[in-house]
């Protein structure tokens, strides 16, 4: 009888989480439209999103030259022809994660890097009322998808060509990203750091980032333990072009012995919203990896422990890629489907100082992705 009155309380739960049937929610915004927990969302108490207006996304415009910001948004036409904005130049779009908005440190350090760099369109989005849902991380992740499509209209809106656009999102945000290239019909470049495991590992490639959903898609792992509480933040699903796996993808040397729980992150850039010291490495590292004159060098091998051992050495007779903001030099070269592993100091300045594989008369014009010049690929991505 106890057992019975277990599984009816079971049954109850699960009732009451998700009472069938459900309404689908139409945003009030008309280029939205509609959302249901149809297809890739047909889950079992799994929100629906909540409306662009209780969101309340927000673009942030930086440029060179500038300390302030222009905010721009694609319903309001004239903010963007009133702005800053150069379609001749690159686009890049930063995007956080749970529990965070744009005042993130890490955001601004990148943009900052950026700004450093060259000449870039620099846009920090906000979807702070979206993302800071207390321990409702479930309607946080649902919101993403209305935040992606946002994102993808702010795309389509902007003058400039889709293959300029490269987004860059933390943990939900890398999902956000998907979403975004989708919705606008496929951008140049999307760099995933740490893309988030829950909800969103194991799932259809219609509902999370994938090597599918840009020209060219390159992530950094930094969390993808096991998922349990305070730590496993990171998916380990292989989701680019290039998967990058520091430090094995799961525990980073500068992150102690409570480094998921605890609130100080030294080396993490910010406290406010990152849920963890090896979660946040991922943007730590790619803000370096900016402008820093040292190269995070990986190597392709089956397993961390083969690479640790020094089994593995061959690029497979290509040049052996580069972690971070470089990555999209080696997008067209193969390296067999295997990981791409390399180690990372404890201390900053990260990189572990591995000689850079770039190749002699590769030239990168100022403010500009992509080599004037590559080598040849072995073959092409999928």
């Amino acid at each position: 009888m106890f057992k019975q009155l277990l599984v009816f309380a079971a049954i109850a739960a699960i009732a009451v989480a998700r009472p069938e049937p459900r309404a689908t929610m139409c945003d009030p915004d008309p280029k939205l439209g509609c959302y249901s927990d149809t297809g890739a969302w047909d889950r079992w108490g799994f929100p629906l999103p909540e409306t662009s207006t209780k969101i309340g996304v927000k673009f942030y415009l930086y440029t060179r030259g500038y300390s302030s910001s222009q905010t721009i948004h694609y319903n309001s036409p004239s903010t963007i022809s009133g702005s800053r904005f150069n379609g001749n130049r690159d686009t890049k779009i930063i995007i956080h994660g749970f529990n965070s908005d744009s005042s993130s440190t890490w955001m601004h350090n990148m943009k900052n890097a950026f700004m450093t760099k060259g000449y870039f369109n620099v846009i920090l989005v906000d979807w702070g009322n979206g993302a800071q849902t207390g321990i409702d991380y479930d309607q946080a992740s649902a919101n993403t998808r209305v935040v992606g499509d946002q994102v993808g209209e702010l795309i389509k809106a902007l003058p400039t060509s889709k293959s300029r656009v490269h987004l860059i999102g933390h943990s939900l945000g890398a999902h956000t990203s998907s979403f975004a290239s989708v919705r606008a019909g496929k951008v140049g470049r999307i760099s995933g750091l740490d893309p988030a495991d829950p909800n969103f590992q194991g799932q259809s490639t219609a509902a999370k980032l994938d090597k599918s959903d840009a020209d060219f898609v390159d992530v950094i792992h930094s969390d993808a333990d096991a998922f349990l509480l305070g730590a496993g933040y990171g998916t380990k699903d292989a989701s680019g072009h290039l998967d990058f796996w520091p430090n094995g993808g799961e525990d980073q040397p500068q992150c102690g012995l409570f480094k998921n729980v605890q609130r100080d992150m030294r080396h993490m850039g910010d406290t406010k919203g990152d849920i963890g010291c090896d979660h946040g490495a991922a943007h730590t590292y790619y803000v370096e990896s900016i402008n820093s004159a040292c190269s995070f060098t990986a190597k392709p091998c089956s397993s961390y422990s083969n690479y640790k051992s020094g089994s593995c050495t061959s690029c497979f007779g290509n040049p052996c890629p580069i972690m971070g903001y470089r990555a999209v030099e080696f997008k067209n070269y193969y390296y067999n489907n295997y990981k791409l592993f390399l180690r990372t100091n404890k201390n900053a300045p990260h990189c572990s100082g591995a000689k850079s594989a770039e190749s002699a008369d590769i030239v990168r014009p100022l403010g500009h992705d992509v080599p004037f010049k590559i080598q040849p690929r072995s073959r092409d991505f999928e």
